[in-house]
């Protein structure tokens, strides 16, 4: 094992392009763990096979715009919270399914810099479902699968001249595929982690803004704490993308963090759920106000035995690319013997102690 996770690294480190900025440090540490620990260093091969393909062509400036604008990447793992990803693994065998709709208004608008009105609105509305489905492959490492499909996708016409194609629908986004692994044992605090790696393919069709130029890839790592039913779980981490011109800024590769909540109204019936997710150009963070952007969710999520509901609106607190003026999400999911974190019932009370015999009569017979 440790053979082939050091060869591994040496071969997608080699194959990488040599004349961009390489995860030549990621392949350094990978070797390192992999000869020291195979556990270990086959998390960090997820990340290197997952992030190969997007490295290899993130950097590139492209004439002809094609980058998605729908930034709500649904948790496709079981037990997400919205967007965010958990750090639990399901367990060996473990499956859940299901899909989400996505309802997005006005998500990209291009903004005369001198004036700060909008000049065009690239992207009016977008109604977007992704089906999914995960399986726990051992008892630390997940693997997930969503497809979107664009139902609606408007917005102005650009015109002539422009490298912008006109939003449009229905058409395929990218096709996702997420892997999960957890770390052994918990850090300080009872905190549990995750390393999370997730490689969408370009498979969009129509228009401009459905999906990305070549493959993109996130690499993140999950944090969770919790009680019985309550969760709080925090995501950071990188998306690694082709970079495209979107009128007078760039747009690619971005840093990314996110927090997660769920809060049980009635354990195993109703929860609140809530996520607040920051993006940032991974060359300049911060320095541009267009590639800044933080959205938010809250809503609510019932169940029913297996079967969970799921329902949040919100926007995004920041105009730049891909930050909603507004936000609606649904779901639907499906996880057979569904465990929502009550643990087991109380025990019935004990039955009240029976009452004392009564007093045996003093009178004596004349």
């Amino acid at each position: 094992m440790k053979n082939l996770v050091g060869a591994v690294f040496r071969l997608v480190c080699q194959k990488r392009d040599p004349g961009m900025t390489s995860p030549g440090v990621l392949c350094v540490v990978g070797d390192h763990l992999g000869r020291r620990s195979p556990s270990a260093g086959a998390v960090v091969v997820v990340a290197v096979l997952a992030l190969g393909p997007s490295l290899l062509g993130a950097g590139v400036a492209h004439a002809e715009p094609l980058l998605n604008t729908a930034n709500f990447r649904p948790a496709l793992h079981s037990g997400g919270i919205l967007n965010v990803q958990r750090a639990d693994a399901a367990g060996a065998g473990r499956w859940a399914a299901g899909g989400f709709v996505t309802h997005v208004d006005r998500p990209l608008r291009i903004v005369d810099p001198s004036s700060g009105e909008a000049v065009l609105a690239a992207v009016d509305r977008q109604l977007v479902t992704t089906l999914y489905g995960s399986f726990g492959i051992t008892s630390w490492l997940d693997i997930a699968v969503g497809a979107p499909l664009f139902w609606i996708a408007s917005g102005d016409d650009p015109g002539h001249g422009s490298a912008l194609e006109q939003a449009d629908a229905p058409a395929m986004g990218d096709v996702r595929v997420g892997l999960r692994a957890t770390l052994p044992g918990e850090v300080a605090g009872g905190i549990r982690l995750a390393a999370l790696a997730d490689l969408s393919a370009p498979t969009s069709t129509g228009g401009s803004f459905n999906g990305n130029e070549g493959p993109a890839s996130t690499l993140s790592l999950a944090a969770e704490i919790g009680g019985p039913a309550w969760r709080l779980v925090a995501n950071a981490g990188a998306r690694i993308q082709s970079t495209v011109q979107v009128a007078d800024a760039e747009v690619g590769s971005a840093l990314l963090a996110s927090l997660g909540a769920v809060v049980p109204v009635s354990c195993g019936v109703a929860d609140v759920v809530g996520a607040v997710a920051g993006r940032t150009a991974a060359s300049d963070p911060f320095g541009v106000a267009f590639t800044n952007a933080l959205d938010f969710l809250v809503g609510g999520r019932f169940h029913l035995g297996d079967l969970s509901l799921s329902a949040a609106a919100g926007g995004g607190l920041l105009t730049g690319f891909g930050s909603p003026a507004f936000e609606a999400v649904g779901r639907v999911s499906y996880t057979p013997d569904a465990d929502h974190g009550c643990g087991p019932a109380e025990p019935a009370p004990p039955p009240p102690p029976a009452p004392p015999p009564p007093p045996k009569s003093s009178s004596r017979p004349c």
